[in-house]
């Protein structure tokens, strides 16, 4: 630990934090028998790791518990106003906040309670301190908490502080608050220009697929353009012809001859969109279904199969994203089971993916790599024939409107599941081909600039992150705030301290009686030591 121990200000000094913390502590290591989501008499509130927000307890997904277990475990950390909470377990590990709350409440072993001694540690000084790259590292033994899953209340109790005056610290501590205040502000303004972006595209997607992005176009080209009624009709047709097509191989195969074309009623057409309540479109354009223009549609693999170390990807609802599909946490099947699941289930560059379950129900994308890969059930897979753009197709999915209305086909309402039976009576507007592509070229323009205006705002929100931890790294280095020479130094301090804590302890000890007179010199060396003892105990 001495390595980290870097060289502080005049006036300051290395001390160990449960020297200057009355109390360290975590909640409870066992869970209640009871708990509620509603307060009321005889109930306290119980925090747990989920709770703390760097800006104070939020409070917005909280539950309670009884009296009787309150008290089991109250005492144990007894939290009070002004308190320094920090998270030792779990996802959220190192954050910290400050407890703001009058009333009593419990807290699970996830939570690690630091009571400061107030004549020489100021608590909201620990608490960025214990934010800061310094504070983590001393706790942790790492500078960031990329891997860091779980704090020993243990490796708390035996960490440093770098300690400065205690008017210094509330000086540091104001302007910290003061930079903070600021840079929060700019934050604020930049994830409300990231909300308008959010927005922004959602409008360039649904005045795409209503035909107001190329209204000007397509007035330009009127009388030049095939009618989409006649594309759908040739879709059509062609799909009929494949039906057939494959119909007579199969009797072929067989050694049957159709004796006439009676056969031929078997032929299910593709489901028709109900255009009765729909809004009206551009002309020349019209309403069709994905099962109207898509040559297949159909989903992964319904039962998850053996999973080998290393082979053919896997994925599911988890890998599709907006963008396109991700490897960053795969399975791999074997590639016997590849072949197998691929050969009704065949994801292609420029096909259609749409989670069929789970939180992310409706996400979409294009498939966007030549990568072989294989499907799980929760995703449904669409080819279009060709006649159709698949950019515009997944704008048209992606629109607000069409969005809204494949997620109400699922029905539900407790866990949303989107089927193929679904997924076919879906519909989109349809323009001419020329259109989709002159679509494609208008919303990708637009995207392109507001994909660059969010990557300019991500590297502004990084930046100010970078600019928080060097404002609470120079705090802690002594440069954020001049030194005050007419400041008592915290060393004096300490020792103030250690002798009033080694005095109490005298006047706390019983005094023994006893026969033998000692010697005064040796009576008190014996304290000396033992008094040496109990403060580095």
């Amino acid at each position: 630990m001495s390595e980290d121990l870097y060289e502080l200000p005049k006036g300051w000094v290395w001390t160990g934090l449960k020297i200057v913390c009355e109390k360290i502590q975590d909640g409870s290591h066992f869970s209640p028998q009871l708990q509620y989501t509603e307060g009321g008499e005889g109930r306290y509130l119980y925090i747990t790791a989920k709770n703390i927000k760097p800006n104070g307890l939020d409070l917005s997904d909280v539950t309670y518990v009884d009296e009787t277990f309150h008290k089991s475990i109250y005492e144990r950390c007894n939290p009070e106003k002004g308190d320094v909470l920090l998270t030792k377990d779990g996802v959220k590990t190192g954050v910290v906040t400050l407890n703001t709350l009058d009333e009593q409440f419990s807290l699970l072993s996830s939570v690690a309670l630091f009571k400061t001694n107030k004549l020489v540690l100021c608590s909201n000084y620990l608490r960025y301190f214990l934010s800061s790259p310094v504070g983590f590292k001393m706790i942790t033994g790492q500078m960031t908490g990329t891997a860091i899953k779980r704090i020993v209340l243990d490796k708390i109790r035996q960490s440093y502080i770098c300690l400065p005056p205690l008017p210094e610290q509330h000086r540091i501590v104001a302007k910290i608050e003061e930079l903070f205040t600021e840079l929060d502000a700019g934050v604020e303004l930049l994830k409300k220009l990231k909300a308008k972006l959010k927005r922004y595209r959602q409008a360039v997607l649904k005045a795409a697929v209503e035909g107001n992005l190329t209204k000007e176009w397509r007035e330009a080209n009127q009388g030049k353009l095939e009618p989409a009624s006649m594309l759908r009709d040739r879709i059509l047709k062609q799909r009929r012809e494949k039906w057939e097509a494959e119909q007579l191989a199969k009797m072929k195969a067989q050694g049957k001859t159709p004796k006439d074309d009676s056969w031929k009623l078997k032929y299910k057409e593709p489901i028709a969109p109900d255009t009765s309540d729909l809004p009206e479109l551009p002309n020349g354009w019209c309403w069709a279904t994905l099962d109207q223009i898509s040559v297949k549609i159909t989903d992964g693999e319904h039962l998850r199969p053996k999973v080998v170390e290393k082979g053919v990807y896997f994925l599911s609802a988890k890998d599709i994203r907006e963008e396109g599909v991700n490897f960053d946490e795969p399975l791999f099947v074997s590639e016997d089971d590849a072949e197998k699941f691929r050969n009704r289930c065949d994801p292609e560059k420029g096909d259609i993916l749409i989670v069929s379950r789970g939180a992310t129900v409706g996400r979409s994308c294009l498939v966007n790599t030549d990568t072989m890969f294989c499907l799980l059930g929760s995703v449904i897979l669409i080819k279009l024939y060709p006649y159709v753009l698949n950019q515009f197709a997944i704008y048209s999915i992606k629109s607000p409107d069409i969005q809204k209305h494949i997620i109400n086909l699922s029905g539900s309402t407790a866990q949303q599941a989107i089927y193929i039976r679904d997924i076919r009576k879906a519909y989109i507007p349809l323009p001419s081909l020329e259109e989709q592509h002159q679509i494609f070229n208008e919303v990708e323009r637009c995207l392109s600039v507001i994909h660059q205006l969010e990557k300019t705002i991500d590297t502004n929100l990084k930046r100010a992150e970078k600019l928080r931890q060097s404002i609470l790294k120079q705090a802690f280095e002594g440069k954020l705030v001049p030194q005050d020479p007419n400041d008592e130094p915290a060393e004096k301090l300490l020792e103030r301290i250690k002798a009033e804590k080694a005095k109490h302890e005298v006047e706390k000890k019983p005094k023994r009686q006893s026969k033998t007179k000692s010697s005064q010199p040796r009576k008190s060396q014996a304290t000396a030591i033992q008094l040496e003892l109990n403060f580095d105990e």
